[in-house]
C-alpha cells in the first residue's frame, strides 16, 4: 500500500484516504484534463440566442447520469457572439459550483454548451472520465466542504483544478468503471421497486380515504343523488356542504414577525405537514407580538385545522386537545368549527381525499409558486356524515392508514439503507479498499 504524509495534502483538497494500493498515485484534476472551464448565460431577452439547436446545460439538469437533451437550446450566433460559450464534446463530465447544487454531477451524452453554474471537465489524460465521475460521486461531501461565501457558497474553477483524486492504471479504471456500473444498476433497480412501492401504498391510501369520506363504511345504506356529477352518490342521511358552512376560516395575519430565540411558536406551512400540528422546530416571536397575532378570532384552539395556503397548498393538521400557545404564521389559515359535535379527523381525512384535493388543484393559482386565496377555502366543497358517523369513519381510517403508513416508512427506510450502500460501495471500490479484479464480472 501506499502512503502519503500528511503534509502533501495542503487544507482543503484531499479527497481520499491517505493509503491506497501501490500501483495507484494521486493526482491533481489539472494534471487529468486538458480542459476544465465553464459557460455563461446569453442574455435571454435576446431571442436570437435562444431556441437554438446547441443543448445548454444548467445545474437542474444534473442528475448524476447522462444527459442527452436539455430544457433549452442555444443558437450558432450565441455560441459565436459569447466567447465564454463553449462547445463540449460527448463524455466531458460536469460539475455544479453554485449554491445547493454544488457537486452534482453529469456526463454529456450529446456535445452541449453550459451556463456559469457548471464547471465542465473535457480531454481526458490517461484517465477513463467513467471513473472520474464515481470519484466525484463519492466526495460530494467534500465538494460542500469547499464552498464559501456568504448567501450562495459556491466552489469555483481553481479549486476544482486543485482536487486530488487517487488514480490506478487504466485497465484498473476501466475494471472499476465496469464493476460499478453493474451493482449500481442493480441496486438502482432495487430502490425503484421500492419507490414504487411508495407510490402504490400512497394511492391505495387515498383510495380508502376517498371512499371513506364519500361513501360511507356501510355499502348497504340507502343513498342519493349528491348533487356533484363527479361524486355520484352518497349516503341518503349525509349533507354536502361548503366549509365555510361547517367552518369559519380565519386568515392569518399578513406581517413578518418579529423572531426571538426563546418565546412563542408561530405555526407556519412547516409545521402542520402531519396530522397535528408539529411545533418542536417552530420559529418563534415575542409574547407581545404573539397577541397581536391572535387577535381577531386568531388563537388556535383543539380542534382546530391549520392550512396551508401556500407551497405545500392542501397540507393540513389538527390543534392537537394539549398543546402550548401558539400563533398562526404566514402562508397559512385557520379552520374552526361552529359545532363541537364536528369531528376535526373526519375534515382532515376529508381535505386529504381525492375529491377535495381536486378542488384544491383546481383553485389554485401562480405558476412557480402554487397558492389559494381563503375565500376559495371557504367554498371547497365536502360530504358531511351526521357526528357520530364523523367520528366511527375516523377511528376507521386511524386503523387502516396507520397500517399504510408503517409500510410505507419501511419501504423509505429500505431505500435510504440502498442509497447508503450504493454509496458506500463507490467509495471503497474508488480507493481500492474492493479488489475488482477478484470479483466475478
Amino acid at each position: 500500500m501506499k502512503v502519503l504524509a500528511p503534509t502533501e495534502f495542503p487544507s482543503g483538497e484531499m479527497m481520499m484516504r491517505r493509503v491506497l494500493p501501490e500501483s495507484w498515485s494521486f493526482q491533481r484534476l489539472s494534471w487529468l484534463f486538458e480542459v476544465i472551464s465553464s459557460g455563461t448565460t446569453p442574455p435571454t431577452e435576446d431571442s436570437e440566442f435562444y431556441n437554438g439547436e446547441i443543448p445548454w446545460v444548467t445545474t437542474g439538469e444534473l442528475r448524476e447520469s447522462t444527459i442527452h437533451s436539455t430544457s433549452k437550446n442555444v443558437t450558432c450566433e450565441a455560441l459565436a457572439r459569447h466567447s465564454a460559450l463553449q462547445l463540449y464534446p460527448i463524455g466531458a463530465l460536469v460539475i455544479a459550483m453554485y449554491g445547493a447544487t454544488i457537486g452534482r454531477l453529469g456526463i454529456l451524452g450529446t456535445p452541449a454548451t453550459t451556463n456559469q453554474a457548471c464547471c465542465v471537465l473535457a480531454g481526458p489524460r490517461g484517465v477513463v472520465p467513467k471513473y472520474v465521475f464515481y470519484v466525484l460521486l463519492s466526495a460530494r461531501e467534500h465538494l460542500v466542504q469547499l464552498a464559501s461565501g456568504g448567501g450562495q457558497p459556491n466552489i469555483n474553477q481553481d479549486k476544482v483544478r486543485a482536487l486530488r483524486i487517487g488514480v490506478p492504471p487504466l485497465g484498473i479504471q476501466a475494471r472499476i468503471v465496469q464493476y460499478l456500473d453493474r451493482e449500481t444498476a442493480k441496486i438502482d433497480e432495487l430502490i425503484a421497486k421500492q419507490k414504487r412501492l411508495i407510490e402504490l401504498l400512497a394511492e391505495k391510501r387515498q383510495a380508502i380515504i376517498t371512499q371513506a369520506v364519500t361513501k360511507g363504511l356501510d355499502p348497504t345504506a340507502p343513498t342519493k343523488p349528491s348533487g356533484v356529477h363527479w361524486l355520484g352518490e352518497v349516503p341518503a342521511s349525509w349533507t354536502v356542504s361548503a366549509f365555510k358552512r361547517e367552518w369559519t376560516v380565519v386568515d392569518c395575519k399578513h406581517v413578518t414577525a418579529e423572531f426571538v430565540d426563546d418565546g412563542v411558536p408561530l405555526a407556519s406551512i412547516r409545521e402542520v405537514q402531519g396530522k397535528f400540528v408539529n411545533l418542536d422546530r417552530a420559529k418563534s416571536t415575542t409574547m407581545a407580538f404573539y397577541r397581536s397575532m391572535i387577535e381577531g378570532n386568531r388563537e388556535p384552539r383543539f380542534g382546530d385545522l391549520i392550512f396551508s395556503r401556500n407551497a405545500t397548498v392542501g397540507e393540513v393538521a389538527i390543534v392537537p386537545r394539549t398543546h402550548e400557545p401558539f400563533a398562526m404564521g404566514q402562508d397559512v389559515c385557520m379552520l374552526k368549527r361552529q359545532s363541537a359535535e364536528t369531528s376535526p379527523e373526519f375534515a382532515w381525512y376529508a381535505i386529504r381525499s381525492r375529491y377535495v384535493q381536486e378542488q384544491i388543484s383546481l383553485a389554485m393559482i401562480g405558476s412557480t409558486f402554487k397558492r389559494i386565496n381563503v375565500e376559495e377555502i371557504r367554498s371547497l366543497s365536502y360530504c358531511v356524515p351526521p357526528p357520530e358517523e364523523q367520528h366511527a369513519i375516523a377511528r376507521h381510517l386511524d386503523e387502516r392508514v396507520s397500517v399504510i403508513n408503517m409500510a410505507m416508512s419501511a419501504a423509505a427506510a429500505t431505500v435510504e439503507l440502498l442509497r447508503e450502500r450504493r454509496s458506500a460501495l463507490i467509495s471503497a471500490a474508488v480507493t481500492g479498499m474492493i479488489d475488482v479484479r477478484k470479483e466475478a464480472s
